[in-house]
């Protein structure tokens, strides 16, 4: 059964009820290294699917500029 959003709930507060419903696995590292024994297009396939994974949880659409118009700044170092 779908339950209709309250239209006063905040979309602060629909995050955290969704977050009461996530899953937490704790892994030991000697596992979690196990990772390392991969290929790196499986790594790749892993960075991917981590990069996308908040988009998704917070229900957006993937971003769709291009490289020249991504968000970002440049800090240089201060001549001497």
């Amino acid at each position: 059964m779908h339950v209709m959003a309250d239209p006063e709930e905040t979309a602060a507060e629909r995050a955290e009820r969704r977050r009461q419903t996530w899953t937490i696995r704790r892994v030991p590292v000697d596992e979690a290294m196990q990772a390392a024994d991969s290929t790196v297009a499986q790594r790749v396939a892993r960075m991917w699917q981590l990069s996308i994974d908040p988009w998704v949880l917070r229900g957006e659409p993937l971003p769709a500029y291009n490289r020249a118009e991504m968000p970002g700044r440049v800090i240089r170092g201060q001549s001497r």
